[in-house]
């Protein structure tokens, strides 16, 4: 019996740090690296983020938009934003993963 509760214990810290080291890398390669290309307001690092089949439905505009469509409105955003001296900045916070 208690090598079976030691067992347990150990595969449960196992699983834990490896789901740590998962969530750690998914943070290092998809939420900082956002966070960075909005801040900067770089469209081509914020799309490159995107994958390649994305499709946009933007609620209530009753359209579809393609990557393209997309990163095109994302630039022309930027673009016009910096133009005007505006500044973003966003940050995320998950309270369950």
């Amino acid at each position: 019996m208690k090598r079976a509760l030691f067992f347990l214990l150990l595969s449960s810290s196992a699983l834990a740090q490896t789901q740590r080291h998962q969530l750690e890398a998914i943070n290092r390669d998809v939420w900082l690296p956002f966070m960075a290309a909005y801040a900067k307001q770089d469209a081509q690092a914020f799309m490159d983020l995107h994958t390649s089949d994305l499709v946009r439905v933007p609620a209530d505009e009753g359209v579809i938009r393609t990557r393209d469509q997309y990163a095109a409105g994302v630039a022309q955003w930027f673009t016009s934003a910096t133009a005007e001296g505006q500044r973003f900045s966003i940050a995320f916070r998950f309270s369950e993963r």
